[in-house]
């Protein structure tokens, strides 16, 4: 590869001399990798440098009107758990269509396994984001399957995602003793599949949205509001995901994002309630979340 002038033209369209039948052209591939590499220190661990991920992605299309990606994140040091932070959120596998002639115009249609867009996580790089938003804590999740309809009428955007949604809840295994040796995963029916939608705005420099989601999802756990969390997956910042259960969540969000100069500002505010059907319970939750960016050098080094 030749990274320093990329060849981006499309290749030429391919014929089959035998049957003259244009059989299309599969152009714009590029292969990527990222060797992610941190200094950690959680609990009774002694802190060091861990390999925390490698990551293998792929683009390209098909066509004019179908684009693919496919990341998957490689965890490399599992034995002590810390690097499990990825939790759900592996990668994924998508396919975009635009283009499509039954559609209004400016509407791509998403299928595969991706990240919903939620909150001020959609106008955030996920990837260098030191503390987590609120996306889990009102999803229950990160990246799921499902389908996805994008679309914009001016500075107005808009999505519409339909999740796969969660199809079992993790169960304690206990020995002949009754003492837990692991844990498993069951099967169960989703009787209320995940719907997420987002509407958002441009405002001169800056940019507002609004996102709501219903459906059934797993439990999402704060360390002020319950007994610390054991879990390997606590070491998500503010709480994590309990999966031992689903709950029915109607969650709502507004986010507002602003460029002052060298000033990069992202605030989110959400509520919403959370049904436990088993125990006739209904909890109010209620999130917040700001970030400051400050440009050291542009494309190199910033402060967050």
């Amino acid at each position: 590869f030749d990274f320093d002038n990329p060849n981006l033209d499309k290749p030429a369209e391919k014929i089959d001399k035998k049957s003259d039948i244009c059989i299309g052209d599969f152009g714009g591939l590029n292969l990527g990798v990222l060797f992610d590499i941190r200094y950690m220190a959680v609990g009774n661990n002694a802190p060091g440098t861990v390999i925390h991920v490698n990551e293998l992605n792929i683009t390209g299309n098909i066509g004019d009107n179908i684009s693919i990606l496919a990341e998957q994140l490689l965890p490399t040091s599992l034995q002590s758990g810390l690097e499990d932070q990825i939790g759900d959120d592996h990668g994924f596998v998508y396919a975009i269509f635009s283009n499509v002639s039954f559609l209004p115009q400016g509407t791509a249609f998403k299928v595969g396994r991706f990240r919903f867009k939620w909150g001020i996580d959609a106008v955030l790089d996920g990837p260098t984001n030191p503390i987590y938003p609120l996306i889990r804590k009102n999803l229950g999740f990160v990246t799921d399957r499902g389908v996805e309809l994008a679309g914009f009428f001016g500075d107005f955007d808009y999505t519409i995602g339909l999740a796969d949604g969660q199809q079992f809840t993790e169960e304690m295994i206990m020995d002949s003793m009754g003492n837990p040796i692991g844990v498993t995963n069951k099967s169960v029916k989703n009787n209320s599949v995940p719907i997420i939608i987002r509407l958002s705005s441009k405002l001169s420099s800056s940019k507002i949205g609004l996102s709501y989601f219903s459906g059934q999802s797993w439990v999402y756990t704060n360390f002020l509001d319950h007994a610390p969390n054991k879990s390997l997956r606590a070491n998500h910042p503010g709480g994590s995901a309990d999966r031992s259960k689903l709950q029915y969540r109607e969650h709502g969000a507004i986010d507002y994002s602003v460029r002052w100069g060298k000033f990069d500002l992202a605030l989110e505010y959400s509520q919403g309630t959370d049904k436990d059907a088993a125990l006739n319970t209904s909890y109010q939750i209620r999130g917040y979340f700001s970030r400051l960016d400050y440009t050291i050098t542009p494309q190199k080094m910033n402060l967050q």
